[in-house]
């Protein structure tokens, strides 16, 4: 006989069974973290990091593994700040190639950038986990996580330094005090792979071209109508429209036209690229 279940939301948590499907990041129990309001990676005070302990009280940066590993944990993170902080030219050069998948987070943020995700860590100090993949103080490489990016593709807002993610200068995203993104972008080797990310996410033959992503969204679209209603009422309904909270609410989708997310994104992708050397 059917059983009714009701309605439930599925979200992919980053935990440890998320970091054990990844095999890029090479071992799944090192020290991972949740960063919140605030977390520049810009300074080493205590206040600034607490244990996940279902509490309200909210820090920087959160641990997510147990109380027994918190202490060494903090270390680690605080002497990878300290290094952040501290060294320039060269050396900083060396140390982050030998602490980061660069290539990586540069990837991950050439992507953010061109998905318009403004609710981030270099432009709203938001939504980010740092992954340590050793708990040795000063042999691991450290990831930086995706999360959250529910405010994207033309959902845009006054929020740090910008007002509409979908026009905004991709090499000024965020604060320059956010100094994970805003140092590597200071060195030319470095920012000329950014470059490079960005570039090809302006070609004509990307998967984020504009043909494309409307194709693949519309797919989407065709998949998804016909489980719309639900026992709530509400979400019934796919309208291409940005968020109400959104302060562009000019963009599409899944329309073409001078507005569509995707060819206005790609443009200024191009458009910025073409200034570099």
């Amino acid at each position: 006989m059917p059983a009714y279940y009701g309605v439930y939301l599925m979200t992919e948590a980053i935990d440890d069974e998320y970091l054990e499907a990844r095999p890029r990041f090479g071992y799944a129990s090192g020290n991972l973290w949740k960063g919140g309001w605030g977390g520049n990676l810009n300074g080493i005070e205590d206040w600034r990091f607490g244990l996940d302990e279902n509490q309200t009280k909210a820090f920087q940066y959160e641990y997510k593994g147990g109380a027994e590993d918190f202490e060494p944990a903090k270390a680690q993170l605080k002497d990878f700040i300290h290094n952040l902080m501290k060294l320039e030219g060269n050396a900083f050069d060396e140390w982050i190639c030998s602490h980061c998948d660069l290539s990586l987070i540069l990837k991950t943020y050439a992507i953010f950038v061109a998905l318009g995700h403004w609710d981030d860590y270099w432009n709203n100090t938001n939504n980010f986990y740092l992954y340590f993949n050793s708990r040795d103080k000063e042999k691991y490489t450290m990831y930086m996580l995706p999360f959250d990016l529910d405010n994207t593709l033309g959902t845009s807002n006054k929020t740090g330094v910008q007002d509409d993610s979908g026009r905004h200068d991709p090499y000024n995203w965020g604060m320059t005090q956010c100094i994970l993104i805003s140092k590597i972008l200071s060195r030319p080797q470095f920012r000329k792979l950014y470059t490079k990310y960005l570039r090809e996410l302006s070609e004509k033959d990307s998967p984020f071209c504009y043909e494309s992503s409307m194709e693949r969204i519309n797919e989407w679209k065709d998949l998804i109508s016909p489980w719309l209603v639900n026992d709530t009422g509400e979400d019934q309904v796919l309208r291409d429209r940005p968020a109400g909270w959104s302060n562009h609410l000019e963009y599409r989708i899944m329309e073409d036209g001078s507005t569509n997310w995707f060819r206005v994104k790609q443009s200024v992708l191009k458009q910025y690229t073409t200034l570099q050397h």
